[in-house]
């Protein structure tokens, strides 16, 4: 509490005035009630367990009456605080005897029967029970008698009495997602794939051109406003990311070209680099597979998928599994935040011996990367050790990228 409001306080008590007992009306509030920090201030006045406010006795007292501050602040603001006619105040006990006790007082409220938390917290735990017998009746064991806890068909499933397994809706298109992408680029004789990872709003080339050539025409090559200038600075950018549209576009190729056909290039389907990878792929005659996912925005299949070998996903899980699943080498270009979510998990996976040692080739230039990713700052803090970063390459044409690939794979 402030020391202003313990002196308004301290102000209040020395202004009640001295009535003889019988001659005035209290207002008799539990100390938890009011939720007063401030209880040992007005121990003196009060009754063992009681905060008690004077009030000078008068005609026609209303029944209820709102606490002026300092003590409505204090006071929950859904509680009603009604004025009693109380009878004559006890002898005000000591500070040190008072104040103990007004403290139990409000531990036995906040742990009463009534109390609205646990009344609350009382409804949340039958309610998980429900859930939780509700799973138990519907889990049903294997054609071997088990169930997937390792428990006999005669046993029960061993679940806590308080476990709550949540429902997994579209259990079924999950397991669909998983299985029937592999089966069908298998079927179709494909034995490897390469995916290739990087941002869907890197433009093409002749796109952000375009886009920087109006922008130029609007502001001018020297705007003066800083509007101006930071729209041609963002105009500016994207024509320079856009380079590495192309370069997508000619790894896609190398791998159409060198892997005859039993080899496919996968993206996520969308557009940016990943239309980029699928087109050079597709030009060039090659396999080109696309992992689409269902967003509110941003993703579209793009044009450039092999017929039959475009796959709508609904789950991030199932479309990252299918990403990687099978993949000789693991290519990323500059991206957004799920570009660098696929990286760690990618990295993250290989580190901890989830998924075999293949390669990952970081495109670009390594001072790009070092500044949107400063690798050396995690071994330098000890977060990782010094071998982990040998899990990825950097390379800056494709070409170079493909060499990482055949070294990978005599």
């Amino acid at each position: 509490m402030s020391l202003m409001r313990r002196g308004l306080l301290c102000l209040c008590a020395a202004l009640l005035p001295a009535a003889p007992v019988g001659a005035r009306s209290v207002i008799r509030m539990p100390a938890a009630e009011l939720r007063m920090p401030f209880a040992p201030a007005l121990a003196p006045l009060a009754a063992p367990s009681l905060a008690v406010l004077g009030l000078p006795s008068a005609p026609g007292l209303p029944s209820s009456l709102t606490l002026p501050e300092p003590f409505a602040a204090f006071a929950p603001r859904d509680v009603a605080l009604p004025a009693v006619l109380a009878a004559p105040a006890a002898a005000p006990r000591p500070v040190n005897a008072a104040a103990p006790k007004m403290r139990e007082r409000g531990v036995e409220r906040e742990h009463s029967p009534r109390s609205p938390k646990l009344r609350a917290a009382a409804r949340a735990a039958a309610g998980a029970a429900r859930r939780a017998r509700a799973v138990r009746a519907a889990v049903k064991p294997d054609a071997a008698g088990r169930f997937f806890d390792g428990s006999e068909a005669g046993d029960g499933l061993r679940l806590p009495e308080d476990a709550v397994i949540a429902p997994i809706e579209g259990v079924g298109r999950m397991v669909r997602e998983i299985r029937e992408p592999g089966k069908v680029l298998r079927e179709r004789g494909i034995r490897a794939t390469i995916t290739v990872f990087g941002s869907a709003r890197i433009k093409q080339p002749e796109q952000a051109r375009r886009d920087f050539d109006a922008v130029v025409a609007r502001t001018g090559k020297r705007p003066t406003t800083r509007a101006a200038r930071a729209e041609l600075a963002k105009a500016r950018t994207a024509l320079r990311m856009s380079a590495h549209y192309e370069e997508a576009r000619r790894f896609g190729a190398l791998v159409a070209k060198r892997g005859g056909g039993r080899v496919a290039v996968v993206t996520g389907g969308g557009p940016g680099i990943m239309e980029a990878a699928n087109r050079g792929a597709f030009e060039a005659g090659g396999p080109s597979v696309g992992y689409n996912i269902e967003l509110p925005h941003e993703q579209s299949a793009n044009p450039y998928l092999t017929p039959g070998f475009s796959f709508d996903f609904k789950n991030f899980a199932t479309r990252k599994m299918n990403l990687r699943q099978g993949a000789r080498a693991l290519v990323v270009f500059p991206g957004g935040f799920g570009t660098m979510d696929e990286l760690f998990e990618l990295v993250t996976l290989i580190q901890t011996g989830k998924h075999p040692t293949v390669p990952i080739v970081l495109m670009g230039k390594k001072a790009f990367w070092d500044r949107i990713l400063n690798f050396g700052a995690f071994d330098a803090l000890g977060m990782i050790s010094p071998e982990d970063l040998d899990l990825f390459r950097f390379a800056e044409t494709a070409e170079e990228a493909w060499r990482f690939v055949e070294d990978a794979h005599p």
